[in-house]
């Protein structure tokens, strides 16, 4: 595993910018990409209190995994005017893409960062999977927060009254 995220940090690495990585308290960067179902998605269209940004890949391991024990999860758990999950894609080809958004039953949306990397390089993005969350006025209440922590840091969230 660690081998995997070598080189998925290598290959990320080649393809980022001198970009000052988004924190909290920042405005999450914002895009306008065509979503999956062939829409245009704007990160400032997005109707929920909370949107959760999904960077990740299907050859991905750690990304999938989090997908099925942790996305599909809090995406059943709150209703879309509580959370938004956007999938950030990483894949070498739209094909690729959407042949994981299929097999891993990815019901929430997505866009395809396509071949410039756009939104990787908006975000930094290091290494696969990171999650940014953002509130409903767009500015980023949690960054870069780890797998194992996602579904608490909602939780809590929410919890706080947000």
């Amino acid at each position: 595993m660690r081998i995997l995220l070598a080189l998925a940090l290598l290959f990320l690495a080649g393809h980022s910018q001198a970009q000052t990585k988004p924190k909290v308290g920042d405005l999450a960067p914002g895009f306008q990409q065509v979503a999956a179902d062939g829409s245009m998605l704007e990160l400032s269209g997005i109707k929920s209190d909370l949107i959760l940004l999904d960077f990740w890949a299907g050859w991905c391991k750690p990304c999938l995994h989090t997908i099925e024990t942790i996305l599909n999860p809090l995406y059943s758990k709150y209703s879309r005017e509580q959370l938004q999950i956007v999938g950030v894609s990483y894949d070498k080809s739209a094909d690729k893409w959407e042949k994981s958004m299929a097999k891993f039953n990815v019901p929430w949306l997505h866009v395809y960062d396509a071949d410039d990397y756009d939104l990787y390089k908006k975000y930094a993005i290091e290494v696969l999977p990171t999650y940014y969350l953002v509130d409903s006025k767009g500015k980023i209440v949690a960054a870069n927060v780890p797998s194992a922590d996602l579904a608490k840091t909602v939780d809590d969230y929410f919890a706080k009254g947000r």
